[in-house]
């Protein structure tokens, strides 16, 4: 698809041949003829699917794993080896089939084969062979060849290797009989968290919990030769249900599942009729169908057909670009040829929120109806990720909320308003943003931080070291909470105060109170000022002092745990404090070490946490 749409972009266009209507009845009739003798010749059911074969499929001899039929919805798997977390590969719970791979696996490694199986010293991507691992051969494919070495996959176990020329051998045509038997899986209608990837300790803990293990599962569908599981629980204990305990984790998000996906499971649930392990991605690519090349076997009329050039192709999964700024809003964003950006395709279509792309050049054709963006870097798809990043850097912001003052719609960005005018400062570069997931008043106060700490280290002078270190540290934190912090989405919603800087009166906003000070710079990043929803009034001077009482017992119950734990060649016979918490005095260090394990203090202790 990809080098689809590169040439699309291209000068150079297709062309299609076009027929007088009796020179195309003849060709057709030449066509009909020569698929009726192929199915003669093969003794295969005559059909009018036609397609245009190329030479990988026709010399192809790679045994394919039967897949599950449409009929199947539940299998019983062995899981040998796991690519990261939701991802693995499997053999199905056959006995014969597993006897048949440890029979083939012995005669592969008997020496005598061994010799006879010459070695390939100039691999080619895409042909079988066997390779060594951990000391024995395995049948493999070789994927992909750099330098000295190739990069094999071993159809039977699903893991790759990075082996060199010299060990690679051929594989003899009667290790050919057998079918692949890993059967590659994953787990239907999930996403890693915030749109981003696995980590290594995701897929630590995944394969820690799959890793050699039976399991029962329920399928959701098969697409594109890939197994996609619904439900799967172990085979030892069916309570044990490993989607639920990704979920439980926080490892992975809910996502839709592909078209063709979703088509397999309709059909599989639906009373649909595919063939025996067959699914929509792979109809009309079976043995029953054939193919010729029209230029080899049937000659064209050169003398009077047209040639028609095309445009295309296009696909609902090649992203498009606009700018964020108001003078870039209407406009096309086209990234430069050369960038690996210029075709840019969304691996999570069903995925509805922004995406985000920066660019460190960027121009305007001389007509004015197209930027060019050069140097670009696609951002990770974290959802509210664009947001974040004009919420975090812009100078000067406004909140927008509904009409219902429930949650917060969005925010304009930019210079901020004249003081004169009472409009932009800056127009051409106002960002009007519409959040696609729900920001609080804790996420508006992190990057109120970050802004703090950039105006304090850069405006500040002869700042200490251990300042500008506080201030790094904030800034890590603060950012790290916004960036793993998972979103719920929701509906955009768009402000009737569009692009106009119309602030609320004080009495409706959530006020900073730091104005006008070194952490509020006007010439730098002015903090935010959240209007008030339902519910989330001012707070009153009763509630403020209540809640410094909290903070001050929560540091006073760490102190007395600190003291009644100290060493007591450091205390001496020193008086313990009282504990404030349940308003208990002690004559001795043992008398609060016993307080402390005490059901009265422990039960305090709890609420004031909780």
């Amino acid at each position: 698809m990809y080098i689809a749409l590169r040439m699309s972009h291209m000068k150079d266009r297709l062309e299609l041949n076009l027929f007088e209507d009796s020179e195309a009845f003849d060709l057709m009739q030449r066509i009909l003829q020569k698929q009726e003798k192929n199915a003669h010749e093969k003794k295969i059911l005559n059909t009018n699917r036609m397609f245009l074969e190329t030479g990988d499929s026709r010399n192809s001899t790679v045994p394919k794993k039967s897949l599950p039929s449409d009929m199947m919805t539940c299998i019983q798997l062995f899981v040998v080896h796991v690519e990261e977390c939701g991802h693995f590969w499997a053999h199905e719970c056959d006995e014969q089939q597993m006897k048949s791979l440890h029979d083939l696996q012995s005669e592969i490694n008997k020496p005598s084969n061994i010799q006879i199986a010459a070695p390939i010293m100039n691999p080619v991507a895409g042909s079988l062979c066997i390779a060594p691992y951990e000391g024995q051969y395995f049948r493999a494919k070789i994927a992909a060849v750099r330098g000295n070495e190739a990069q094999v996959y071993f159809v039977d176990y699903g893991n790759s290797e990075v082996v060199n020329f010299g060990v690679i051998r051929q594989l003899l045509p009667g290790f050919k009989a057998l079918e692949f038997q890993a059967i590659e899986c994953v787990f239907a209608e999930i996403a890693p968290p915030m749109g981003g990837q696995y980590t290594p300790a995701m897929n630590q803990m995944f394969a820690n919990m799959l890793l050699e293990k039976l399991v029962y599962c329920e399928i959701y569908s098969v697409d594109k030769g890939v197994l996609r599981l619904k439900r799967v629980v172990s085979a030892e204990d069916q309570c044990v249900d490993y989607h639920s305990i990704l979920y439980a984790k926080g490892m992975v998000t809910k996502q839709e599942e592909s078209f063709t996906s979703q088509q397999n499971h309709q059909l599989r649930y639906g009373g649909g009729c595919l063939g025996q392990g067959q699914d929509p991605s792979e109809e009309g690519q079976g043995e029953g169908h054939w193919g010729f090349g029209l230029d080899e076997d049937i000659p064209l009329p050169r003398t009077s057909y047209k040639r028609q050039t095309i445009s295309g192709p296009f696909s609902p999964i090649e992203l498009k670009f606009c700018g964020l700024a108001a003078h870039g809003r209407m406009k096309e964003v086209k990234v430069e040829p050369s960038s690996v950006n210029a075709i840019a395709l969304d691996e999570e279509a069903a995925d509805q929120h922004d995406r985000l792309m920066i660019a460190a050049v960027s121009s305007v054709n001389s007509s004015g109806n197209r930027i060019i963006a050069r140097e670009t870097t696609l951002m990770p798809n974290i959802h509210g990720l664009p947001a974040l990043m004009c919420l975090l850097f812009a100078p000067s912001i406004i909140i927008r909320r509904d009409k219902q003052r429930k949650f917060y719609t969005g925010a304009i960005c930019g210079l901020g308003a004249d003081p004169k005018t009472g409009g932009s400062a800056f127009p051409d570069h106002d960002i009007e943003l519409e959040f696609d997931v729900q920001f609080d008043v804790d996420d508006i106060s992190n990057i109120n931080n970050v802004k703090m700490a950039f105006n304090v280290c850069m405006g500040g002078q002869h700042l200490e070291l251990r300042t500008v270190t506080k201030c790094q540290q904030v800034i890590r934190n603060s950012l790290k909470q916004l960036l793993n912090k998972k979103r719920e989405s929701m509906e955009k919603v768009y402000s009737p105060d569009r692009m106009k800087w119309r602030q609320l009166p004080d009495s409706e906003l959530l006020s900073h109170e730091l104005h006008s000070t070194m952490a509020d710079q006007a010439h730098l990043y002015r903090l935010v000022s959240v209007p008030l929803l339902e519910g989330n009034q001012q707070v009153s001077s009763e509630e403020a002092k209540q809640n410094s009482r909290i903070e001050f017992l929560k540091e006073h119950c760490k102190s007395l745990t600190k003291f009644a734990c100290g060493p007591r060649n450091v205390y001496g016979n020193v008086k313990p404090p009282p504990c404030e918490l349940c308003n208990v005095c002690f004559e001795s260090i043992e008398e609060l070490q016993a307080h402390i394990g005490s059901r009265l203090h422990r039960t305090h202790e709890y609420r004031l946490y909780n």
